[in-house]
């Protein structure tokens, strides 16, 4: 599957209001056709809002590209470099609340690592649970927070 991932810098400040945002948009993300799942992620260390999107189909992110959330975003804070990866994970296997480390793959995956070739500089990136994460998981969007009749 194709992962999309952006960051935007925060100031200390911002970290509320976008706290806010995501509790507002997160769940507009759980019907958007083509999407698997959206990690929504702050970090409070050096401010960042963090983004990873699993795509079902490319042609899925080029509509999201192409369309008014994106738009919205770019509009709000500035066009985000884009990194695109390929993973061979069908789900973001984590819950809000936990703490995320993002880091470059090194030695054997433990279970739960989600990992993610990176399709322009090479190399593997690990999403990996941990208690002492940078990363805070604020929101998973996607169907499975659907009821099983809308999915």
């Amino acid at each position: 599957m194709l992962v999309t991932h952006y960051a935007i810098p925060l100031a200390d400040a911002q970290l509320t209001e976008i706290r806010e945002r995501i509790r507002v948009i997160g769940p507009d993300f759980d019907v958007l056709p083509g999407l698997a799942a959206k990690l929504f992620l702050l970090a409070s260390d050096t401010p960042c809002y963090a983004l990873y999107y699993l795509w079902r189909t490319p042609d899925a992110l080029h509509d999201f590209l192409d369309g008014p959330r994106f738009a919205a975003l770019c509009e709000r804070f500035g066009r985000p470099e884009l990194t695109h990866y390929l993973t061979r994970a069908p789900v973001l296997p984590f819950v809000p609340g936990q703490r995320l480390d993002i880091a470059p793959s090194t030695g054997t995956p433990i279970a739960g690592d989600v990992l993610l070739d990176d399709l322009r500089l090479g190399g593997r990136t690990t999403l990996r649970s941990a208690a002492h994460g940078r990363f805070e998981v604020v929101y998973v969007a996607g169907s499975h927070n659907l009821p099983a009749t809308l999915s």
